[in-house]
Parts: structure tokens; C-alpha cells; sequence
């Protein structure tokens, strides 16, 4: 049956390859991005575009709620602190809909990706400007390691979206879906070590030892 799919921040990446994933299943997709412009490749592709959200939900219902956020919303790494954080409110708040939103019928699932190819760890480490008295400035490797660190033996993100729209589809949908690389391995990693252990590992990971 075909179902109706509204996915946000299309413009590259996880959102346009879910976006060509579940039209390729031939759901009817409405795929949003900042910049309606973004969406020229997809809308060729005979996916819908929009620039806001409220117009598709004036054109359809929607049954499933899927936030995406990542495995490192489960654990915090240095010199990613801000990133890790927004991606544990989207776990949290992700939580909250799923309560929320039960009584009318309506499914919320979290998408927690590993590492996914994209251009992400190569803007971030264009990024990086240490002023030259920087207080980490002997740890400059290991911060421009973390941004990238995500794209080591990434998984492609039309590999990626495959197992996550076949998850999606069901009735009802996982509460949470993971995959990618290290989806599995970090998360266990973090629950079995102990604190003190895991997090000398990380520091000296990305170069914290350094500053000792």
C-alpha cells in the first residue's frame, strides 16, 4: 500500500538518499530542505519538494514520526560537546513525542545513525581555526581527527537508508533503529566499560594527552 512520507533536510546526505530509498518503493515523498533549490535532483527524480512543512501536512496525514539522531547523542566525546548534546535532546525529546503522540495512532521511532558517508567531517575541519595562544593548540590533530572521525570506514548512505526504510515500513515501527558504522560497537562500548576507562580512551583518541 502506498504510504505517505515527509522527510526534512533533504538537501544531501541521509535525508535525500531516505527520500530516493522510499520513492524507489513508490510511496508518495515530500522532501524539505532550507533551500527549495537544494531539491532540483529529487523533484527530477519525481519526488515532491517543499520548503515548509506545514504544506505537506495540509496535503496529507501523517502516521509515523521519525527524528534522526546519533549514536553519539548516547555518549560524549571531546570536541564534539555541542553536537553530542543536540543529539541527546533529540532523544530525549523524541521520547517524550512517542508517550505523547501514542493516543492518536501515531508511531515515533529514532533514527541513531553510526558513521555515514558524507561531506559533514570535511566542513567541520574547515572550520577549525585555533588562535595561535590556543590553550589546545598542542591538540590540534586530535580535534581535527574527531571531525572526521565519523567517516572513518563510514557506511554509504544509500546502504544506510535500505535497512532503515524497511524498518519504517512496519506496523509498528521499531521505537529505535540503528546502523552504520559503529552503531553497535560504541554504544556497547560504552555501556560495559567503566566511566574512568572509557573516557581516558577518548582522551587520548583525540589528543587530549597531549596538554598533560
Amino acid at each position: 500500500m502506498q504510504k505517505t512520507i515527509l522527510i526534512t533536510g533533504c538537501s544531501s546526505g541521509i535525508g535525500a538518499a531516505l527520500a530516493r530509498e522510499f520513492g524507489r518503493r513508490g510511496h508518495r515523498v515530500y522532501a524539505t530542505a532550507r533551500r527549495r533549490e537544494a531539491l532540483a535532483t529529487l523533484e527530477a527524480d519525481g519526488i515532491h519538494g517543499l520548503a515548509l512543512l506545514r504544506s505537506a501536512v495540509a496535503l496529507e496525514g501523517q502516521a509515523v514520526l521519525a527524528n534522526v539522531g546519533s549514536i553519539v547523542g548516547l555518549f560524549t566525546t571531546p570536541f564534539a560537546g555541542a553536537y553530542c548534546s543536540s543529539k541527546a535532546a533529540v532523544h530525549s525529546l523524541t521520547d517524550a513525542l512517542r508517550m505523547e503522540l501514542a493516543p492518536f495512532g501515531i508511531h515515533v521511532a529514532s533514527i541513531q545513525p553510526g558513521g555515514v558517508r558524507s561531506s559533514f567531517g570535511e566542513h567541520a575541519e574547515e572550520a577549525i581555526r585555533l588562535p595561535d595562544d590556543s590553550i589546545y593548540r598542542a591538540a590540534e590533530p586530535g580535534i581535527r581527527a574527531r571531525a572526521q572521525a565519523g567517516q572513518r570506514g563510514a557506511t554509504p548512505a544509500e546502504a544506510f537508508v535500505v535497512p532503515v526504510v524497511e524498518s519504517l515500513l512496519r506496523n509498528p515501527p521499531p521505537r529505535v533503529i540503528r546502523g552504520g558504522a559503529n552503531s553497535v560497537r560504541l554504544p556497547l562500548l560504552k555501556r560495559l566499560l567503566p566511566a574512568a576507562v572509557f573516557d581516558a580512551k577518548l582522551s587520548r583518541l583525540f589528543g587530549l594527552d597531549a596538554l598533560r
